[in-house]
């Protein structure tokens, strides 16, 4: 049976259908496979996200019950610090700084060179295991807030109102994020970061005994939580006690001129 010129027609007709047609099912195919593996990529991303947070909360425990094994009846030890060290070591964060920056959480052991500290005479008391958020920095040594002179309670209310409202200075990694803490912003709050007041401390690097290490930032919790503040001529609760005395004593009464 000969094909008619209508058969040949009709015939191309669906040729060109049916290769439409393909294209349109290659291009489905591609918009499936673009769908699926955007949900994969979704899927490692978060089950990423979910490994590192347990990671995370995993070493923080650990870390937690590290710190504790080492503390005194009197708070922090210089175990406390070695055993530090050692756990930052391992978890491949430890960063003992050489050139200090400003809203680092610092950890170190630290022992007075001025007299007034020294002279047993004075009622001058110290921190020897200072835990500071540096302020400033400069040749002869740096400052900032030691967040062991305000009671447990006092200490998070304060470290809360710095994470929340002090921006943060993104580091390379997560662990080396930082705070962008100015003295003179701090000095003129009104809200709970007037809580420094008492904390604000000056250190010299002649007085360094151990080196400062920078706390990775997934831990500053932890150790502000932690009672690691050791004080020499001084007992915790008095001075928890002139801290929050020095935060919420009244102004001082402006003196007026009397007219004449």
């Amino acid at each position: 049976m000969k094909k008619t010129k209508s058969d040949t027609a009709n015939n191309k007709k669906n040729e060109d259908f049916l290769k439409k047609s393909g294209v349109a099912d290659r291009l489905e195919i591609e918009k499936l496979k673009t769908i699926i593996n955007n949900y994969v990529t979704e899927d490692r991303m978060l089950l990423k996200e979910a490994q590192d947070k347990s990671i995370t909360e995993w070493k923080s425990n650990q870390l937690s019950n590290i710190i504790e094994d080492g503390l005194s009846a009197m708070g922090g030890t210089t175990k406390n610090y070695i055993d530090l060290v050692q756990f930052l070591d391992k978890s491949d964060m430890l960063l003992r700084p050489r050139k200090l920056l400003i809203g680092q959480l610092i950890f170190f052991k630290y022992m007075p060179v001025d007299e007034r500290f020294l002279n047993k005479k004075v009622k001058k008391y110290y921190d020897i295991f200072p835990l500071l958020f540096v302020t400033e920095t400069h040749r002869g040594g740096f400052q900032g807030i030691n967040l062991h002179y305000l009671s447990p309670e006092m200490r998070l209310m304060l470290f809360d109102a710095i994470e929340q409202q002090i921006p943060i200075i993104p580091g390379e990694k997560t662990e080396t994020n930082r705070k962008k803490l100015m003295y003179k912003k701090l000095k003129t709050s009104k809200t709970i970061l007037r809580f420094f007041a008492p904390c604000y401390r000056q250190y010299r690097w002649s007085g360094i005994m151990k080196p400062p290490i920078a706390i990775p930032y997934q831990f500053w919790r932890i150790l502000t939580e932690k009672d690691m503040g050791y004080f020499m001529k001084g007992r915790k609760n008095s001075i928890y006690l002139d801290s929050w005395s020095d935060i919420f004593k009244p102004p001082k009464p402006q003196k007026t001129k009397e007219k004449k």
